[in-house]
């Protein structure tokens, strides 16, 4: 009888063991879900608004006094989609993505939305921040240098970015119940630093629609911060100067305008960009 019951509570302590054994292996299944499910969640919207919508299921619009926004195209991405092929193309904005990612971590600002050649990015949003035209500021010249890195097939050019900043208040909100966005509305004008620390020329005004027009200004330099020490790594290969004189280089630029002209004359199909 005892030899029975013994046996019994060894069986009972083996089933014991196993059900442990079961349901730490959940426990880390489950953990490695939520890790994805964060990862995915958080690719879509700042992590404190995702931890709201987890806790509240509610995310209510949100009003900020002050935020600078960045958007960004290839100007002659009609180019590269015209002259390159399909797997180039991906290649090639995946490449860039990864630079983008990058430096928007690096500065510590967020990603919006992308839409093909097309990225939108803020900075004083969703959490308040006085340099976040700073940040953009630094971001901007960072893309510009990092991007022509890539040469585009073919054409044996490097990439080319247009940017435009913007600073002023915004109303940031989380749309949809299963596939979260986040948008912004906003009404913005000229970036204001708030370290002084840059460089810009005037451009003129440029209208806006409704017959209102907002002064321009072309963005030169970071006054106190080499190019190199803003994308995070050293000299490279011990240049002289502060490297600027690669971010503003007329000969790309001129180079591109003339592959343009070219398409023109042959008359292929192309979309020239918006001056």
């Amino acid at each position: 009888m005892l030899n029975q019951s013994r046996i019994c509570q060894q069986e009972l302590n083996k089933k014991l063991e196993e059900t442990v054994k079961q349901m730490k292996k959940l426990a880390e299944e489950l953990e490695l879900t939520k890790t994805q499910t964060d990862h995915l969640l958080f690719s879509c919207i700042p992590p404190e608004i995702a931890d709201q919508l987890r806790k509240t299921h509610n995310v209510p619009a949100q009003e900020f006094a002050e935020a600078t926004c960045l958007m960004l195209d290839l100007p002659y991405f009609s180019i590269i989609n015209s002259q390159c092929a399909p797997k180039d193309i991906v290649i090639l904005m995946t490449s860039l993505f990864r630079i983008y990612d990058h430096l928007i971590d690096l500065n510590d600002c967020y990603k919006v939305l992308s839409i093909m050649d097309c990225y939108f990015i803020i900075a004083g949003v969703p959490r308040n921040c006085i340099d976040h035209a700073d940040r953009i500021l630094n971001l901007a010249l960072g893309l510009i240098i990092e991007a022509k890195k890539i040469m585009v097939p073919k054409l044996n050019l490097p990439v080319m970015l247009r940017i435009a900043i913007h600073s002023g208040p915004v109303v940031a909100g989380v749309l949809g119940m299963k596939k979260f966005d986040m948008v912004l509305l906003e009404k913005l004008s000229a970036a204001k630093s708030a370290s002084n620390a840059y460089e810009m020329t005037t451009k003129g005004y440029l209208n806006i629609g409704n017959k209102q027009a907002t002064c321009t200004y072309f963005l030169e330099k970071n006054t106190k911060k080499t190019i190199w020490e803003l994308i995070g790594r050293s000299n490279k290969e011990n240049a002289i100067g502060d490297g600027y004189n690669e971010v503003h280089c007329s000969t790309v630029m001129q180079k591109w305008i003339n592959i343009e002209a070219d398409i023109r004359k042959t008359g292929e199909s192309y979309c020239s960009p918006s001056k």
